[in-house]
């Protein structure tokens, strides 16, 4: 659960993004409007030659179904990507909750280039 969520249950009264450290927890934010998820999204949307910026979930869904919908080899590496990403960037902000550690989003956009995680990367 993203903070905003574990506030309204109860369970944490702070809901600063530890990404970016500037702007409530959501869904959105984190993924997508967090300075340093932009970074990342940046990063992997150029690196499948798509130029434009990332956008909010829904908007990323949406542009997705227009775009990459079928089992083209294209599509489905956008959709790995997309995948890939959100995966990283959920670890990302555990890594830096639960471990206190902090990864560069150049770090991140490498991994997800390569397919594999940090810890195997020590």
């Amino acid at each position: 659960m993203t903070t905003d969520r574990l506030r309204d249950l109860g369970y944490v009264e702070d809901v600063t993004c530890c990404l970016c450290n500037s702007e409530e927890q959501t869904i959105d934010h984190l993924f997508f409007k967090c300075t340093y998820s932009s970074r990342v999204w940046t990063a992997m949307l150029q690196w499948q030659g798509i130029q434009r910026q990332p956008m909010m979930w829904a908007n990323e869904l949406e542009w997705a179904g227009k775009y990459y919908r079928g089992r083209s080899t294209i599509a489905e590496l956008y959709k790995l990507v997309l995948a890939g990403t959100l995966y990283y960037i959920w670890q990302e902000r555990n890594c830096r909750i639960f471990k206190g550690v902090q990864r560069p989003e150049v770090i991140l956009s490498r991994a997800n280039y390569a397919g594999c995680a940090w810890e195997r990367r020590k």
